[in-house]
């Protein structure tokens, strides 16, 4: 197999007008500050989304007893935001907040992190609460034509939202826990709503994957393109300086957190199919060659709700030439059902490492290559016909 090495994820030499590059480190066990520093990284991020993990260890679950936990974060140098969730046999949790950019629920105080500042080459963190050393992976957005702008926007029910990050967006990250509090815990469901939408000028493409365990709420999850936000709401507008969002049901008081990209960059946004087969096989649509994807890796089989009285099971993968991580959760029972409950986070240094919600039918690939209309992954197991949310950029 050939790979095919990007010279932008690189930091070194003159900055190109975007860059990216994924990261992952352990959380410290203690509180306190601290610095992320990407090896070989000398240019000073513009943006970065964060994604939590219970586990420590490279395709290493942990389970049972432990605090199985994930959150995404994301932040632009100025504001922050982050939704999580947590399953722990029984103790269901979601909570999202601004102000901070990961949390991690702990059986003390939760651990919560704050982006203090980029630098040369990372970030600056602080961190409060109690917490075991646990992965962090990041996404760090660059250079210098790049735009970046986050924060957060309330719904209103069968009503239009005016986002406004002051330029035009071309790929945008949403997340939700799918519920009207924010900055505060809730134990009713483990939730959480992931969405990626981009625009090339003429084009809006927008995805959402939607994952749910609790007493009411057991289903497998929710694929859809077309839409990004709970209740059925679509990006139907992108301006020169804002985006717009229509709500054609409910979705009253849902807050939603958002990171839009502009500038020098191009992007796509869809739903592939997962590949056929094991070998080097080809993840198509964007029509140019990437430097990243954003993967979501769903056990779906449809682009509509489905529910197998079981529990969820999802990864997200972060993909560069020089770097692919995957976080992995699963539950094998709904919560309430009587049943035992085994909860599983894990994370690897792959391009994915998935099972389902039983740990069978395992998902695994490594990255190959950048193509001229996707990307190409080396496939050791593999389940056909499953739908994976995307976001290409470049």
């Amino acid at each position: 197999m050939t790979s095919l090495i990007n010279p932008f994820v690189f930091g070194g030499g003159a900055e190109p007008a975007f860059w990216v590059r994924t990261y992952r480190t352990l959380m410290p066990a203690s509180a306190g500050t601290e610095t992320i520093s990407v090896p070989g990284l000398t240019w000073t991020p513009k943006a970065m989304r964060v994604i939590h993990n219970g586990a420590a260890a490279d395709a290493t679950p942990v389970s049972g007893s432990s605090q199985v936990r994930g959150s995404i974060g994301c932040y632009d140098g100025t504001n922050q935001w982050q939704t999580a969730w947590a399953n722990r046999d029984g103790s269901l949790e979601r909570s999202a907040d601004t102000g901070i950019v990961c949390r991690a629920f702990a059986a003390g105080t939760d651990r919560t992190v704050t982006a203090t500042g980029f630098v040369a080459g990372g970030v600056g963190l602080s961190h409060s609460g109690s917490a075991s050393a646990s992965f962090m992976t990041f996404e760090f957005f660059g250079g210098t034509g790049l735009q970046a702008a986050a924060g957060t926007k309330t719904l209103s029910n069968a009503s239009t939202s005016t986002f406004s990050p002051g330029f035009q967006a071309k790929a945008i990250f949403l997340a939700s826990p799918n519920d009207s509090t924010w900055n505060s815990g809730d134990t009713v469901a483990a939730q959480v709503l992931i969405s990626m939408a981009s625009y090339d000028g003429t084009t809006i493409r927008q995805n959402r994957c939607y994952h749910s365990l609790g007493a009411s709420r057991d289903t497998l999850g929710r694929a859809l393109e077309g839409e990004f936000a709970t209740g059925g709401s679509s990006i139907t507008a992108v301006g020169s300086t804002t985006f717009t969002t229509t709500e054609t049901t409910n979705a009253t008081n849902q807050t939603v957190g958002w990171l839009a990209l502009g500038g020098s960059i191009t992007a796509w946004a869809g739903i592939v199919n997962s590949p056929s087969g094991t070998g080097d096989r080809d993840i198509t649509g964007p029509s140019f060659t990437p430097q990243f994807a954003a993967l979501e890796v769903s056990r779906l089989t449809t682009n509509s709700a489905q529910s197998d009285g079981q529990g969820f099971a999802f990864g997200l993968s972060s993909i560069t030439s020089t770097a692919q991580y995957c976080n992995h959760w699963s539950s094998t029972d709904v919560f309430g059902s009587g049943g035992t409950t085994t909860d599983i986070a894990e994370g690897d240094d792959v391009a994915i490492n998935t099972s389902d919600h039983r740990r069978l039918n395992p998902i695994d690939g490594t990255f190959v290559q950048w193509n001229a209309d996707g990307m190409r992954l080396s496939m050791t197991n593999n389940v056909t016909g499953l739908k994976w949310p995307v976001l290409f950029m470049g």
